[in-house]
């Protein structure tokens, strides 16, 4: 069993059928944890791809019926807020980051997260 936290870029690559990320996704014996503010992301960018709030909202609830929601809460904005300043990376992306670990790797084919520690980086 592997953990993962997943960000947008991998839920966005899914959707869009990589089959890398396919591969992850639909494997029974992964877990998935989703930060809250990927949720927001993906809602915005789901509905900049075009797609209407219906068929959107049908792709958030796959997200929140696959993985676990992490709420966003003090120590988890305050880190983001310093990584976000300290390695100039956009804030949504440092939220996301202030969630990886060593047991739970984030996974993403964002160049923001590109060689960086307690990420499986894929495209």
């Amino acid at each position: 069993m592997k953990k993962y936290i997943a960000d947008t870029y991998a839920w966005i690559a899914y959707f869009e059928k990589n089959e890398a990320y396919r591969h992850i996704v639909e494997n029974p014996e992964n877990l998935f944890t989703t930060p809250a503010p990927v949720c927001s992301e993906l809602a915005r960018v789901l509905r900049k791809k075009g797609l209407g709030k219906e068929d959107a909202d049908k792709l958030l609830e796959f997200v929140r019926d696959r993985s676990v929601i992490a709420p966003f809460g003090y120590e988890e904005a305050v880190a983001a807020g310093e990584t976000s300043w300290r390695e100039k990376m956009p804030l949504v992306d440092a939220m996301v980051y202030a969630h990886g670990s060593q047991n739970e790797k984030i996974i993403t084919g964002d160049e923001h997260f590109r060689g960086k520690p307690n990420v499986e980086f894929m495209k």
